[in-house]
């Protein structure tokens, strides 16, 4: 310390080869993040990651490693991500956000036992975060384990009372599980959160066609639609009610008008191409299905045979499961 004083003072120059070489690997590491940092914010990724990863090798810094995973999350790169953050899990164990992160790109890549051993270790470091209950109920949904789902989000509502994306989840597995009231309750409390918002307006629309009241889950589908028109569930749910109800031309106009606002569906197509079939129109469903398969080849042995075996086209990719 005398010594820097010193030399302060003094002005004379740093003669310590180890001094020399420490200051020059500090300034090119901070070179190296810095101008990660500015890629990544750019958009330049691959760079962005060249220029981290040189600087974690000069030195290890938890802000640069964060950055990092950010940038190889960019590039689809999930298994180096995944990699990156294990490590850093390792260093800094009572970082709950790291648990967050990692259990997240675990979900990405349908990895559910992995994302659910990570976010078990989060619950022992913040047993009350409302997030982290949130995670382990998509965990559990993943590997098919409903009840214990519907119990993780029931926790996290109860540590955030105004838990939209939570509410929505327990909807949506309550419903599949016929749970209709209690998926009922949860709808409404959604629309309370958000009423203008498309997904509580989907929810309130599949439990109100679940306890039969077609006409009101009509009312919440076409509200969907006016707040976002490429919504094709929702007109699809509408032409589903419109076709069981036997109302072939309401349902081919809600078809043709949801078609005009999304010409590249195939989905759409597909649907006025058996719309068309069971109205008579065969070669009208023909050019339809034909559009389908132009739009998704991936489709075309399914349509095939859907062609073939035509029933109730509305019973086909059923928008209200």
């Amino acid at each position: 310390m005398i010594h820097f004083i010193k030399k302060l003072f003094t002005g004379e120059t740093i003669d310590n080869p180890e001094e020399k070489q420490a200051q020059a690997e500090e300034k090119h590491f901070d070179i190296l993040k810095y101008d990660g940092i500015r890629a990544l914010r750019i958009g330049k990724f691959p760079y962005a990651v060249k220029c981290m990863e040189e600087a974690l090798s000069i030195k290890d810094d938890a802000e640069t490693r964060g950055y990092l995973v950010s940038a190889y999350v960019q590039l689809n790169q999930i298994e180096d991500a995944c990699k990156l953050l294990g490590e850093t899990l390792e260093k800094e164990p009572q970082n709950i956000d790291n648990y967050i992160m990692l259990g997240n790109l675990f979900f990405m890549q349908e990895d559910y036992k992995g994302m659910l051993g990570v976010i078990q270790r989060g619950a022992q470091i913040e047993p009350e975060h409302p997030q982290i209950h949130y995670l382990l109920a998509k965990a559990y949904h993943g590997i098919h384990d409903e009840i214990q789902a519907i119990a993780e989000l029931t926790i996290a509502i109860s540590l955030k009372e105004d838990y939209y994306e939570a509410y929505l989840m327990r909807a949506t597995i309550l419903l599949k599980m016929q749970q209709i009231e209690n998926a009922s309750e949860d709808a409404e409390r959604m629309f309370q959160l958000a009423p203008d918002d498309e997904q509580s307006l989907l929810m309130l629309g599949e439990v109100n066609y679940m306890k039969g009241d077609t006409l009101k889950a009509e009312e919440y589908f076409n509200k969907a639609t006016d707040i976002n028109p490429f919504n094709e569930k929702a007109y699809l749910s509408i032409i589903q009610i419109l076709s069981e109800e036997k109302k072939w031309e309401q349902a081919m106009e809600k078809l043709n008008e949801a078609i005009e606002i999304n010409p590249e569906s195939s989905q759409l197509y597909h649907h006025r191409g058996h719309l068309k079939l069971l109205m008579g129109d065969k070669e009208g469903s023909a050019e339809d299905l034909k559009k389908s398969l132009e739009l998704n080849p991936e489709k075309e042995q399914q349509i095939s045979g859907e062609f073939r075996n035509y029933t109730n086209p509305y019973k086909i990719n059923n928008p209200l499961g």
